[in-house]
């Protein structure tokens, strides 16, 4: 080989020996000054939302008149939200309304037909009383005659012609017997009399059932017709609504949207300690507030899962076995994202720092040799939330 040849070679062995140099001296800088995320994640958490998210849901079912659910739109209490159809509602409450007014006058009329039967009652006992008190005189007028008679008749002796007492004792025979027919007569009349005040008492008890059954009615069909007008319980800021369309058919107690607060909105999660080396995090200030966070859970079968931005607001250790409670805040822009359904468990991602590439390297490698916990795998996240 000839001279510049071998030359050429060495060259060339050069040029591969510095290219080489220089990738290693790029891939350590990269490692030494580069960042790379570290994630906390907790997996299947339960999720507890904001007292002041409020799900907007229809107390009756009935047809969609009016909507006006809108997305992103400040309401006020008592704002009304969706009108249903209220035909068959006011139709229902105005033949309740006629028939608990048919009650009411029969009741009127049935309390002045128990005046006016209790003054009659009166009437008829004070005559009788009268009546028997007459009966009562005359009985006692024939007994003291009888007596007068009986005492002449001692005294003049038996062959005086005053001796024949007959008729004094066929007047008392007489007036004793009406005063005996009487009594019994007047014990028949207050018998039938007791007896149409009982009936009239139990008319009466009956209807009053009957009104109380025809008041509930009426207060049911009210509560039914004021529940076709669906209001916001509190101002606050409609999130996701549903689709409706005037005539579109909905079901009592149907989801149709979230109404928040104006600003933000809060969601505390509650991580199991067997989830992830919670306290140990926070002890060592790996999880505070201020660090950006997702909030990650799934959506409707065949949908894809939802992935909201959240920040922590707040970390405090729950107890030596119960992990930890984590605030996130999630902006205002959120609601638009959350589903019409509850949510009940969820992925919950923290950033908690930012560390060189080789420093992670470096830390795999000892979790390996001496095998400690593995750091959860840095989780990829979509840029646009969803």
């Amino acid at each position: 080989m000839t001279a510049p040849g071998r030359v050429r070679r060495i060259s060339g062995s050069h040029w591969v020996l510095v290219g080489v140099l220089l990738v290693l001296a790029g891939l350590s800088a990269w490692g030494v000054l580069a960042r790379v995320p570290v994630y906390v994640v907790a997996t299947h958490t339960p999720l507890a939302l904001d007292p002041a998210l409020q799900v907007v849901a229809t107390p009756v079912a009935g047809q969609v008149r009016v909507t006006h659910l809108q997305v992103g739109r400040q309401v006020q209490a008592g704002e009304v939200l969706v009108e249903l159809d209220s035909t068959a509602e006011r139709l229902q409450l105005e033949e309740a309304q006629q028939h608990l007014m048919a009650l009411e006058a029969h009741r009127t009329a049935r309390r002045q037909e128990g005046a006016a039967l209790e003054a009659a009652w009166q009437a008829t006992a004070q005559a009788a009383q009268t009546a028997h008190q007459e009966a009562q005189t005359r009985h006692d007028d024939a007994v003291r005659a009888l007596q007068v008679a009986q005492e002449k008749v001692q005294r003049l002796g038996p062959l005086t012609p005053l001796a024949d007492l007959q008729p004094q004792k066929t007047a008392v025979e007489t007036t004793h017997r009406s005063l005996q027919q009487l009594e019994q007569a007047q014990q028949v009349q207050a018998a039938e009399w007791h007896a149409r005040l009982a009936q009239y008492q139990r008319e009466v008890v009956v209807l009053e059932g009957d009104l109380a059954v025809a008041t509930a009615r009426l207060a049911r069909l009210a509560y039914a017709l004021e529940g076709t007008t669906l209001r916001a319980s509190s101002a606050g800021r409609l999130g996701a609504v549903a689709v409706l369309l005037p005539g579109t058919v909905v079901q009592a107690g149907a989801w149709l949207g979230v109404l928040g607060p104006p600003g933000a909105f809060q969601v505390t999660v509650d991580v199991p300690p067997a989830t992830v080396d919670v306290p140990p995090a926070v002890a060592d200030g790996r999880l505070r507030a201020g660090q950006p966070a997702w909030l990650r859970f799934p959506g409707a079968p065949g949908t894809l899962a939802w992935t909201l931005p959240a920040t922590v607001a707040q970390v405090a250790e729950a107890g030596p076995d119960a992990g930890v409670r984590v605030v996130l805040r999630l902006a205002p822009e959120a609601l638009v994202q959350l589903p019409l359904q509850p949510l009940a468990v969820g992925t919950v991602v923290v950033e908690v720092a930012q560390v060189a590439p080789l420093t992670l390297v470096i830390r795999t490698l000892a979790q390996s040799l001496w095998g400690r916990p593995r750091t959860p795998p840095v989780p990829v996240l979509p840029a646009d939330g969803l």
